[in-house]
């Protein structure tokens, strides 16, 4: 799972790694979405093993 707030491109990115790779928007400073988002991967491929939560733009 790709999550992002940038909708164009974290869809980008997961059409670019392929596979099973997925987008799903995410904006990390609401609990709510976190909620949606593990919940949608937890529906989809099972429980989460691994989080990567790395936050930040680059201009």
């Amino acid at each position: 799972m790709v999550a992002d707030v940038r909708d164009a491109e974290g869809a980008e990115l997961a059409a670019e790694l392929g596979g099973r790779s997925r987008y799903l928007p995410l904006d990390v400073t609401g609990e709510d979405g976190w909620q949606r988002t593990v919940a949608e991967v937890e529906r989809d491929l099972g429980p989460a093993s691994v989080l990567v939560n790395n936050a930040g733009i680059a201009e």
